[in-house]
């Protein structure tokens, strides 16, 4: 008689159990995905602020004040493998005009070869890329930015190639103008 008394308070219990959880159901519910929801607000919204439009490509100026004809070759080869991509565009204009479409809101940002560029990249020399972002177009500023560092990093390492095989060609007695040649 105990056992089955002790079932019935059991059973009894788990009714009035059952009972409280179905007037609290949409509470707890609530509770459980405000938390979901608020994250997944906050996801759409950082997405929205790094992505850009699929329509509007980040523009970006290359200024070439080197004129050389190794930063004309990476100036062109930028400005090609750039024309296939839907999200920046890179063109190559004069400072003065990128300046110009900067202060019209035209384009994020621009990078300049400044002068001897190609010159101290032969020597060994450090050369830094001066950037100039829209600060009206801030995350896309920092997009073109980490892009160029990028970009950097790739010409250290070739400079680096090239100081190499130059301080061999040298050992070697190689002739001057041969040297140049193959550094090219």
């Amino acid at each position: 008689m105990s056992h089955l008394q002790s079932v019935r308070n059991m059973l009894f219990f788990v009714k009035q159990y059952n009972k409280q959880l179905l007037k609290k159901k949409w509470a707890t519910l609530l509770l459980f995905l405000f938390p979901i929801c608020l994250i997944g607000l906050l996801l759409i919204l950082i997405a929205g602020l790094i992505i850009p439009a699929e329509n509007e490509p980040i523009r970006v100026v290359l200024v070439d004040e080197d004129e050389t004809q190794e930063s004309m070759m990476l100036t062109r080869l930028l400005e090609e493998t750039a024309s296939d991509n839907p999200v920046i565009r890179v063109a190559t204009m004069s400072k003065e005009s990128a300046k110009s479409l900067i202060e019209n809101n035209t384009i994020s940002s621009y990078f300049s070869f400044p002068e001897g560029f190609t010159a101290d990249l032969y020597e060994g020399e450090s050369v830094t890329i001066p950037i100039v972002g829209n600060p009206s177009k801030p995350t896309e500023s920092y997009v073109v930015k980490e892009l160029v560092e990028s970009m950097a990093r790739l010409l250290a390492t070739a400079q680096a190639n090239i100081l190499t095989i130059n301080e061999y060609a040298k050992k070697v007695d190689m002739p001057n103008e041969e040297r140049e040649e193959m550094l090219l």
